[in-house]
């Protein structure tokens, strides 16, 4: 009924039509309530705020539930878990499953949490975790990197991110002792590092 042309519609809601709208809004079916919205020639958000604000029911969700991680995909996970989350995606995709970058890492963190080998796989170090373990600054490896001294590898196609494997970080610190002269290495990494091929 309009009262005026000034004036908002004012509705007369009947209880058959508010059990109607409680239970689209407690069934969280997709679509239901622009059906009714259609079928009773009453606006969606009419509708949606009758819901809400006076039968006082929940918003619907249409969020799916996560989807479970299947084994094959945990195997993928901790085989290239060294490499950038963008890529693991490509990997993911080439094996037939679907998966976010922002799933990936929050993933690769649990399964770290349940002790599963995710980096040990990697082929290499990064650049921090070798000055960190030679005693030098970052920027003093990547002098040896661009100087030809100290060989990295690329983490993929179209990463520009590398590691420098443990053979060449071996044969560069045997080859060269005078670039460690002004490094502080930890004693016990660069042990391992040398003793074990």
């Amino acid at each position: 009924m309009i009262a005026s042309s000034n004036r908002a519609i004012r509705r007369v809601w009947t209880a058959e039509q508010d059990a109607a709208l409680a239970q689209v809004y407690q069934q969280h079916r997709q679509g239901a309530i622009t059906r009714l919205s259609l079928e009773w020639g009453i606006p969606f958000t009419t509708l949606h705020n009758r819901a809400i604000y006076q039968l006082k029911m929940s918003p619907v969700r249409h969020a799916r539930p996560p989807r479970a991680w299947t084994a094959a995909e945990d195997q993928i996970v901790i085989d290239y878990g060294y490499l950038p989350a963008r890529v693991l995606v490509a990997r993911l995709a080439a094996a037939g499953f679907q998966r976010g970058a922002s799933a990936i890492e929050v993933r690769r963190c649990a399964l770290r949490r349940r002790g599963a080998p995710v980096d040990a796989a990697r082929p290499g170090l990064t650049v921090a975790e070798v000055a960190a373990g030679l005693g030098c600054a970052e920027r003093t490896v990547y002098g040896w990197v661009r100087r030809g001294q100290l060989k990295p590898k690329r983490l993929g196609p179209g990463v520009h991110q590398y590691v420098i494997p443990h053979a060449a970080l071996r044969q560069f610190c045997q080859q060269n002792p005078l670039a460690l002269a002004n490094c502080r290495p930890d004693l016990v990494w660069y042990t391992d590092l040398l003793s074990h091929p």
